[in-house]
């Protein structure tokens, strides 16, 4: 790029002629200079900075999940290579050169990793440039549910007083699956044998729990109520 510079007087150039004050026009001088702007190696930006992926849990092993790639904002652009920095399930595998995400492991939305439904994956990408620069992005891989897990009784056991009464034992259930896949539950007694229906009853459900009643005293000691 070429730059012009101009220099004049602050003040005006005069001078006394013959007793009288003269102010005669002087042009500016100005010269002009060459400017060299260099291009320094800036760091490649993912695009968006944070993409997410939606998908169902239970994605089998080498299923692509997509791509997430950088552009390199510099004049020439710089080759770039990619980096998985964050997988703390080690779920992933980003290509280096192609940047596609791709399954390594089967999706579970109940791991530990995961925090409502969301799983957080940093990806590096880092230039050739010199000194090379490297950018940061960020997938979240919001995982859908699906129906994998059964119900579970929250206690396996209970104590009961040796009589009967109208104060029934509550048994409550649970499921790590989310809407529509969990409550409410339906309950029942798995043994309809005349043990059982001798002995034990179901009341009232409540969508997560149900009323178990004794129907006579029983002898103390251990018995299986199977649900």
């Amino acid at each position: 790029k070429r730059l012009v510079i101009s220099v004049e007087n602050e003040e005006p150039l005069s001078s006394c002629h013959k007793g009288k004050l003269r102010s005669p026009p002087v042009a500016p001088i100005s010269a002009s200079v060459a400017v060299k702007v260099l291009d320094t190696n800036d760091a490649p930006e993912f695009q968006p900075p944070i993409l997410v992926f939606q998908k169902e849990e239970g994605v089998k092993p080498g299923t692509r999940l997509g791509k997430y790639s950088a552009v390199d904002p510099d004049v020439v652009p710089n080759k770039i290579k990619y980096k998985l920095v964050h997988d703390p399930a080690e779920w992933v595998t980003v290509d280096e050169n192609s940047a596609v995400v791709t399954a390594m492991k089967e999706l579970d939305r109940e791991s530990p990793y995961v925090n409502n439904s969301v799983y957080s994956i940093i990806v590096h990408a880092i230039d050739d440039g010199i000194p090379p620069q490297t950018g940061t992005g960020t997938i979240l891989l919001v995982l859908s549910d699906i129906n994998d897990h059964m119900p579970t009784l929250v206690k396996r056991s209970l104590d009961v007083c040796d009589k009967t009464g109208l104060t029934p034992l509550i048994i409550k259930a649970e499921d790590n699956d989310s809407h529509p896949y969990a409550g409410p539950f339906t309950f029942k007694l798995a043994d309809d044998s005349k043990s059982i229906k001798q002995n034990w009853r179901l009341g009232k459900s409540f969508g997560d729990s149900v009323e178990l009643f004794m129907l006579r005293n029983l002898p103390r000691g251990k018995y299986l109520v199977p649900f």
